[in-house]
C-alpha cells in the first residue's frame, strides 16, 4: 500500500465536516427552541435543533460503536443543513459537556484539545449566545417544566396540566445555580477560543423577533430575505400564572 492509498484510507476515518456552521449556545428555558424556530423559517442560515441530545444518553451510547458515533455527527451534519452548505445546530452547556468526552473516543479526535473539538467538527463557527437577563423567571419555568413535563409548547397542542404543581423553594434555587454555573461555562469557553458570538436576550428577541434576527444576519454576513414576526413562531410561551405566583414567592423566600 503507498502513501497516497494510506492517506486516502486513513482520510476515510474522519468526520466530513461543514465549511461553516452557526451555533444556537444557551442554557435551559433561555428561549433556544423559539430562536431556532425563527432561524429555521429564514431558510439560508441552517436548521438548528438539539441534534445530539441523544447520543449523550447513556442508554444510547451504551449500545453503539465509534462507527456508529461518526455517523450519528455526519447525519445530523445533513439533516442540520440547508442548501447554501451551512450546518445549524443548537446545544445547551450541559449537553456540550457530555457531547465533548462521547466524540473524544473518536481515534481522529483524541489529540485534540476539548475547547477545539466542536471546530474541528464543525468548520467556521459563528455562536448566537441566548440568555434571560431575569434568571429568576428562567429558574421557575425550568422548575415547572420539570414538573409538567413540557419543556416546550406547540401551536394546537396547548394541554392544561393534570398534575398538581408544587412551589419548591430549593429545587428552582438550585436551578438558578445551574444556570448561573452554564452561563459561566460559555462565557470562559468563548474568551478560551476567541469565538465569533453573536449575543442575543431572550426578552429582546421575543419583543422584536424580526429585528434581532437582522442584527444576527448581518454579523453573520447573510441576506435575510424574509420577514418573521412572533406569531409566526411555533413555538408558544408557558408562562401564565403559576409563574408569576412562584417568581414572587421565590423572590420573597429569598429576602427572608
Amino acid at each position: 500500500m503507498n502513501y497516497h492509498e494510506i492517506l486516502t484510507q486513513h482520510q476515510k476515518r474522519f468526520v466530513m465536516k461543514p465549511e461553516r456552521s452557526i451555533i444556537i449556545a444557551g442554557v435551559q428555558r433561555s428561549g433556544t427552541s423559539f430562536l431556532c424556530d425563527a432561524l429555521q423559517k429564514l431558510g439560508n442560515v441552517g436548521l438548528p435543533a438539539e441534534h445530539f441530545v441523544k447520543i449523550v444518553e447513556p442508554q444510547w451510547i451504551e449500545k453503539k460503536e465509534i462507527e456508529d458515533i461518526r455517523n450519528r455527527i455526519e447525519t445530523a451534519i445533513q439533516e442540520g443543513s440547508t442548501a447554501n452548505g451551512i450546518f445549524g445546530l443548537k446545544i445547551m452547556w450541559n449537553t456540550y459537556c457530555d457531547f465533548i468526552k462521547i466524540v473524544k473516543q473518536l481515534p481522529e479526535l483524541k489529540t485534540i484539545e476539548d475547547k477545539q473539538i466542536l471546530q474541528s467538527l464543525f468548520g467556521n463557527i459563528t455562536y448566537i449566545w441566548i440568555r434571560r437577563r431575569d434568571k429568576t423567571r428562567q429558574a421557575v419555568s425550568w422548575a415547572k417544566a420539570a414538573q409538567t413535563g413540557k419543556f416546550s409548547l406547540r401551536e394546537g397542542n396547548e394541554t392544561t396540566p393534570t398534575i398538581d404543581l408544587q412551589f419548591n423553594f430549593q429545587f428552582i434555587s438550585n436551578l438558578y445555580k445551574l444556570i448561573e454555573e452554564g452561563e459561566t461555562g460559555w462565557a470562559s469557553y468563548f474568551e478560551a477560543i476567541k469565538a465569533d458570538v453573536v449575543k442575543v436576550y431572550y426578552e429582546d428577541l421575543v419583543n422584536n423577533v424580526d429585528q434581532e434576527l437582522i442584527r444576527i444576519m448581518d454579523h453573520c454576513q447573510l441576506n435575510k430575505n424574509v420577514s418573521i414576526t412572533t406569531s409566526d413562531i411555533i413555538f408558544l410561551r408557558q408562562s401564565d400564572n403559576i409563574n408569576e405566583e412562584w417568581v414572587e414567592l421565590f423572590n420573597e423566600s429569598s429576602t427572608n
